[in-house]
């Protein structure tokens, strides 16, 4: 079984909760800033782009080498085997960028790259049907590059469900990413009092009842011609999905519910929404986990340090015995919530840095 060099992507600060999520895949990988590097071979990262839900891309490294010029990156690319990976007639979206290099004009290079694939497309068999678009990441750091085939194509926070996103969504894959830093596994009640458009609790209804976040959509190695052993592509369930624990959605806006609901219909999972202030949060049972997303100040325009405050009080009050993971941009804004939250790590949201808290009730 051949082995290859893969890299999965995710926002700064991420990496250790995405390395903790492959493992569970069996891989084991090296972190980067906003990246883990790890060997695999092509059905287990083919496996991986389809099933894991805190990437943001999961890419194969077609080749690395100099590139002090831009006529010394077109001889690179050049000198590679692209047969497994595109057609005569593959439509290539490239995502150039350099650092620390030689190369100084980012369109000068695109057109020496977008050239010389062009060259070795023409030495390639067609296709004829294509439908897809390959997407090619082509990074150059201290005059090295390294260039990369995205094997989902879009981002794979596009699960394809949310359709409804408010004003400050979060992405599907950061939401993931909370809940396993958060370690849920389904088998205890999980409560969103901020939920928005939903996406914590259907992310965390598809963990706990083991499906694919990704249902319906296309992924751009489908259209690799060197593809083989490929995985099974989930379908969307006959019937709406409901997690063996209890998940509730609350919100004090009722359009937000209703967002919540349309988002969680299209994704095909039965969650108990509610419309609900947070200080009048009540506990469903003894122990179980809070994962949320207050509002921030800065993304919202409002002055939200009385919501911190009263999401704290409603916790004292209502859940002791409980664990909570939830996002404040300032240290100041999560103390309100307790005095005791310490912060995992922050990470970059919607142009803000977020800090990750903890808490145990």
């Amino acid at each position: 079984m051949k082995v290859q060099t893969w890299t999965a992507t995710t926002s700064p600060g991420l990496e250790a909760v995405v390395d903790r999520e492959l493992r569970q895949f069996s891989v084991e990988g090296q972190l980067q800033p906003g990246a883990i590097s790890f060997e695999a071979s092509q059905a287990q990262a083919l496996e991986l782009a389809l099933k894991a839900r805190t990437p943001t891309r999961i890419l194969q490294v077609i080749g690395r080498g100099p590139a002090h010029s831009g006529d010394q990156l077109m001889k690179l690319i050049r000198s590679l085997d692209w047969s497994g990976h595109l057609f005569r007639d593959s439509t290539v979206k490239l995502a150039v960028s350099f650092r620390e290099s030689n190369i100084r004009h980012k369109q000068a290079l695109e057109r020496k790259v977008s050239r010389a694939l062009r060259e070795v497309q023409r030495g390639l068999k067609r296709h004829g049907r294509l439908k897809l678009t390959q997407r090619l990441q082509v990074r150059v750091v201290d005059n090295e590059a390294q260039l990369s085939l995205d094997a989902g194509g879009e981002l794979l926070h596009r699960r394809g469900w949310r359709q409804d996103t408010g004003r400050a969504p979060m992405r599907e894959n950061f939401a993931a990413s909370l809940l396993v830093a958060a370690g849920w596994t389904g088998d205890e009640p999980l409560v969103d009092p901020f939920c928005g458009v939903g996406t914590i609790p259907i992310e965390a209804t598809l963990i706990a009842s083991g499906r694919s976040p990704h249902l319906g959509r296309a992924f751009a190695f489908l259209e690799w011609p060197g593809l083989v052993d490929a995985p099974a592509l989930p379908t969307k369930p006959t019937a709406p999905t409901k997690a063996p624990a209890l998940i509730i959605g609350s919100d004090k806006e009722q359009q937000a519910i209703e967002r919540s609901q349309a988002n969680a219909s299209r994704a095909a999972v039965n969650i108990d929404w509610q419309v609900q202030d947070v200080a009048a949060l009540g506990s469903p049972a003894s122990t179980g986990l809070i994962v949320t997303n207050p509002p921030f100040g800065r993304r919202l325009g409002n002055d939200v340090g009385g919501v911190y405050a009263a999401f704290g009080r409603s916790l004292r009050a209502e859940f002791q015995g409980w664990r909570v993971l939830f996002l404040a941009p300032r240290l100041a804004l999560a103390q309100k919530v307790h005095r005791r939250c310490e912060r995992l790590t922050t990470f970059q949201m919607g142009g803000s840095r977020v800090g990750v808290y903890v808490l145990e009730l």
